[in-house]
Order: C-alpha cells, then sequence, then structure tokens
C-alpha cells in the first residue's frame, strides 16, 4: 500500500488522522529520551522506597511525552528472603491512547533479573532505569539504581537529526562476562545462605568459642585477655598459633582453653576482640544468650550478613562502573554548532 501527504482537501477527499501526522517523524526521530538536558527523565533516589524521575520529552513509535516536572514514584516493599529488580519504564498503550511513567515490579528470586519490557500492537515500554531491592532493604539508595537511558536495547538517546550509535553491541559482551561472573559466584553463596535460614537450630558453627576466663560465658575480659596475647606475640614473646596460646594461659595462670581464632582465619586479632566485644552487648541486650548456642547464632547471623553485603556490593560496584561509560553520537559539525546545550557527558563525534 502507498501512502503520501500532505495535501490540501478538496470536497473532503484527503483527511488524515493522528497516525498520519505521527508517521512524518518515523524516519526522523528515534525512540528514546531527548539528549538534554544531560539529567533528563533521570532516575534518582529520594527517600523510603519512593524514587524522582526528573524532567524531559521522551518519543515513543512516533508519540511524544513532556514530563514537566518531577515525577515520583513509590516502590513496593522488599521480600524479606529473596532479592528484586525493578524497572522504571515510559509505557506507551495505545488501548488507553497514552503514555505513562510506571513501575515495573520484577519477581523476587535468587537471580532477581530485571523484568523483561512489554513490545506488541498494544503496549511499547522504554527502561530508564532498573533498581535493585534487596531482601529486607528499606530504603532505595542512588547506588541500587541503574540508569538505562543510554542503552540502546530498552531505551536509547533521541538527538533529533543527529545520527545515534547503536550501543548495543558495544556494551553486550561486556555484560555478557560481567554476569557470567557475577552469576557464578553468587551462586557459591546461595546454598549456604539457604542453608543457614532453613535449618538454623541445626546450624553448627565451625570455629572456637572464645571463652577464657573459664566461666561459660564471654565479656570484656576475654576481649581483654586477647588483646594482651596480642601484644605479646607483637613483641615476639609468643607465637601466633596453638602453642603459642598454650604458653600464655599456662604463664598467667589461666584455664586450658581452646586457640581462641573466633573467626576462622587461622590468628589470633583484633577481629577476636571485636566480634567478642559486640556479642557481649548484644546478648547484654538480650538478642542471644550468653553461651555457646548463642554465640553460634550470633556468628550464622553475622556471615549471613556479611554475604549479603559482598552480593550487594558486587550489584552496586556493576552499578558504579556502568555510570562511567558515556553516550556516544554521531554528529555533523553543522549539527554540532546548532546544539543549544553540549553535555559533556556525552561523546560526540564529528563527521
Amino acid at each position: 500500500m502507498v501512502t503520501y501527504g500532505f495535501f490540501d482537501s478538496i470536497d473532503g477527499d484527503r483527511k488524515y488522522n493522528a497516525d498520519d501526522i505521527s508517521n512524518f517523524f518515523l524516519k526522523l526521530i528515534s525512540d528514546g529520551v531527548f539528549a538534554t538536558p544531560a539529567n533528563a527523565m533521570q532516575v534518582t533516589a529520594t527517600s523510603g522506597m519512593a524514587v524522582k524521575v526528573s524532567p524531559g520529552w521522551g518519543f515513543i513509535k512516533c508519540k511524544w511525552i513532556n514530563n514537566d516536572t518531577d515525577c515520583f514514584l513509590t516502590l513496593d516493599g522488599s521480600d524479606m528472603i529473596l532479592n528484586r529488580t525493578d524497572r522504571i519504564v515510559l509505557r506507551l498503550n495505545k488501548n488507553s491512547r497514552d503514555i505513562e511513567i510506571a513501575v515495573k515490579k520484577g519477581e523476587p528470586g535468587e537471580n532477581a533479573f530485571a523484568p523483561a519490557l512489554q513490545r506488541d500492537e498494544t503496549i511499547w515500554e522504554l527502561s530508564l532505569a532498573y533498581i535493585r531491592i534487596w531482601a529486607g532493604q528499606t530504603e532505595i539508595r542512588q547506588e541500587d539504581i541503574a540508569d538505562e537511558r543510554w542503552n540502546t536495547d530498552v531505551c536509547g538517546w533521541v538527538t533529533s537529526l543527529i545520527q545515534q550509535i547503536d550501543t548495543t553491541n558495544l556494551f553486550a559482551q561486556y555484560d555478557a562476562a560481567f554476569w557470567n561472573w557475577f552469576n557464578s559466584t553468587k551462586d557459591s553463596f546461595v546454598p549456604d545462605i539457604r542453608e543457614w535460614i532453613e535449618n538454623t537450630e541445626k546450624f553448627i558453627y565451625p570455629y572456637t568459642f572464645p571463652n577464657i576466663n573459664g566461666n561459660d560465658t564471654l565479656n570484656a575480659s576475654d576481649a581483654a585477655l586477647i588483646q594482651n596475647f596480642i601484644s605479646g606475640v607483637g613483641a615476639g614473646k609468643y607465637t601466633n598459633d596453638a602453642a603459642g596460646w598454650a604458653e600464655f594461659t599456662a604463664e598467667n595462670g589461666l584455664p586450658t582453653s581452646s586457640y581462641p581464632d573466633a573467626n576462622g582465619d587461622g590468628i589470633v586479632n583484633a577481629q577476636e576482640s571485636a566480634l567478642i566485644l559486640d556479642f557481649s552487648a548484644n546478648a547484654t541486650a538480650g538478642k542471644y544468650d550468653n553461651d555457646k548456642t548463642g554465640w553460634n547464632k550470633y556468628l550464622q547471623n553475622k556471615l549471613l550478613s556479611d554475604k549479603q553485603e559482598s552480593l550487594q556490593k558486587i550489584s552496586t560496584d556493576l552499578a558504579a562502573l556502568k555510570q562511567q561509560f558515556v553516550p556516544i553520537v554521531k554528529i555533523t559539525q553543522e549539527a554540532y554548532d546548532a546544539l543549544e546545550e553540549i553535555d559533556e557527558k556525552t561523546l560526540y563525534v564529528i563527521t
């Protein structure tokens, strides 16, 4: 079918609808977010589980959206056990004849991938950002938000008649390599975490209960004795091992006790002292019983928290790394000179 336009109507023989007008831009403007200013449609953290989408223009399938003020969205609360990834999207709905800024909620899970975008005859979505929602999280931080406006696979920059370089292939190999490594690293944590959650009462911590005074409880005096031992090791008086510990306890008239390597790194250092003081404070507050069972639960929870923090740091590092990549556009000298504002975060290739 051949279509054309526009011509004056004579006695109603030339009638045009919204698509006829919109399709005029089909070969002139690509889908995405207009590139100026630099923070157009940018998603940022505010407070609690809320985020803000800054003002800006977007373009989807020859339809435009103008967000002329800050748009605030609240994400659902986190799962207590599993992580989740949500997206903030621009959603074109041809049935309702509108474009909205919306939260696209992901499914909680071990991998917690960002939800797929809907793209069909009725709905077409562009992703402004994805947001990591960590288990038990009550506040979204900026480092949990990964900007996707630059990614032409899910959004992209609109630069009017300026030709836009497709960055999808540029980052595809980088993303694939990273996620392969990330998932293999994460998977090494998951079985232990699941076991701790499901078998709390059966969990036996493999390291020593560092009770030195022989009264079967931990307190500040145990931490002080460890500090004395560390000082002796530093002065060359004792070796930092079971033999050196036995010599230390004998010289100080202390009950025979196991080498108090509480964190399993093979030596006794200030970390053991700090762990005892922290546990003692929690026991005094009634969070744990001051005995071997309470000590096991304390270290179990600490290891669980440490491994979850490790996973969060990996994802945070990825988001920070992605922020270092700048959008690249191919542009003529005349078009560059005509720009109202030069985005310092964009690499312009003059052709």
